[in-house]
Order: C-alpha cells, then structure tokens, then sequence
C-alpha cells in the first residue's frame, strides 16, 4: 500500500479489512479442517447458550429463520444439535447442542484462536490490552447502553463473546 492510500484510510476502512481477512481465513483453514463452515457460527452461540429457540438462533446469527431451520435440519441428521419440542410452549423448537457439535464447537475454537494467536503475534502484553480497551469503547460507542437490543427494529445482535456474531 502507498503512502497515498494509507493516509486516506479511515480506522472502519482498516477494521473492515481486517474482518474480511480474518473471516477469509477461517473459512480456507476450516475447509483444509474439513470443518462446515455453516455449522460453526450456529454451534458457536448454542455452545454459549444451549437450549435456545429456532428463533432466538436465527436473531444470534443475523440468519433468516427458514435458513437456520435448513441447517438445522442438516445438523441434526449428521448428529450435531437435537431439536425438541418445547414442553410450556408446543409452538417452539429449541435446539440443544450434542457432544459431537460439542467437539466440532472445539476444534472451530482451536482455529479461531490460532487464528486470532497470528494476528497479534509480535504485540506484547500491553499493547494487546491496549487494542483490546480501544476495540471495546469503539463497540461502546455504536452500541449505547440505552438501546434495547433485544428490539425487533434492530437488524443485528449484539453479543459479548466476540463483538458482532
């Protein structure tokens, strides 16, 4: 990159390169992995909150719901989530995780993690508090306390295991 072009690049320009690449690489190391890729942003949230509605899945992921629905149909013939009944409320599906969604869940971590490992490699301690302190005010700055997030007029969901999910 010329000097030109660094200068005119704003922090959201480099922050959404960086998403792009990240998200770029996970997807080529989970395919080398043999990892379906479809599969780890459902699993991630159901590993933090088993249990859920079809629908409250599909407002985590920012997935259509007849999407999820799909996946999860092909999830569960391959042994990842079960899906039941709601017991108070026949009307809902909740989707529970399964030990082997549990150990895909794991290895998606590992490569995350490595992933995230060769991303700040050479920052030291300090530095990466640092970053770290400035990503979350920046996330503070476009997600006020005062919104409800829980709110149907909100496109998105915002999580506290990992920023946007």
């Amino acid at each position: 990159m010329n000097e030109w072009e660094e200068k005119e690049q704003t922090p959201f320009m480099v922050i959404h390169d960086l998403s792009k690449i990240f998200h770029c690489r996970l997807r080529q190391s989970a395919e080398e992995s043999g990892l379906n890729e479809s599969y780890r942003h459902i699993l991630f949230h159901l590993a933090h909150q088993d249990g859920v509605t079809q629908l409250a899945l599909a407002k985590m992921t920012r997935l259509k719901p007849p999407t999820v629905s799909v996946t999860l149909q092909k999830m569960q013939e391959e042994g990842y989530v079960e899906r039941k009944r709601d017991e108070e409320d026949l009307r809902n599906t909740r989707v529970f995780i399964t030990e082997k969604g549990r150990a895909f869940n794991e290895e998606a971590k590992s490569l995350v993690e490595s992933l995230d490992a060769a991303a700040i490699a050479g920052f030291n301690q300090a530095e990466i508090q640092q970053l770290m302190a400035m990503l979350v005010r920046i996330r503070e700055n476009l997600v006020p306390k005062e919104w409800d997030l829980s709110k149907k007029h909100r496109p998105w969901h915002h999580t506290n295991h990992g920023g946007m999910e």
